[in-house]
């Protein structure tokens, strides 16, 4: 029997690239919160530079970007510290590709059941850094 070559359709989507995001500030409060990643190649390989921003975005991670049954993902591992000590906790963020968009899905690497935010985030396509900028702007 022989097997028809992939249709265009069928076949793998290419890795994602630009900006996408979530990042709102609250008119009541100031404070920012969502999810905004920068998707880019690195020496070849998909990357990503994400910030989750609770309250304000303080930190940027880079992570390695990979392909999934539903669309992408990536980890990368906050570091805490408090009066007990540092401590860490590694974070998975899923992305199911929408329209025009992701939904993300955040998780810790311990209990993949349990996810951090009670809905998946929608993150729309964006002209220009929010969270990034905050972050970035920050380090100088």
């Amino acid at each position: 029997m022989l097997f028809a070559a992939p249709a265009a359709a069928d076949e793998a989507p290419g890795w994602p690239a630009g900006l996408y995001g979530s990042v709102r500030m609250s008119e009541q409060t100031g404070d920012l919160g969502g999810l905004e990643l920068r998707f880019f190649a690195e020496g070849g390989k998909p990357m990503v530079e994400a910030v989750l921003c609770e309250g304000w975005c303080n930190t940027s991670y880079i992570a390695p970007l990979e392909r999934t049954a539903e669309g992408f993902a990536f980890r990368y591992v906050e570091r805490y510290e408090s009066g007990a000590g540092p401590s860490e906790e590694a974070v998975r963020i899923t992305l199911k590709p929408v329209r025009s968009g992701f939904l993300a899905t955040l998780t810790t690497e311990s209990d993949p059941q349990n996810r951090l935010w009670a809905e998946a985030s929608r993150l729309k396509r964006l002209k220009q850094p929010f969270g990034l900028a905050v972050v970035n702007n920050a380090k100088k």
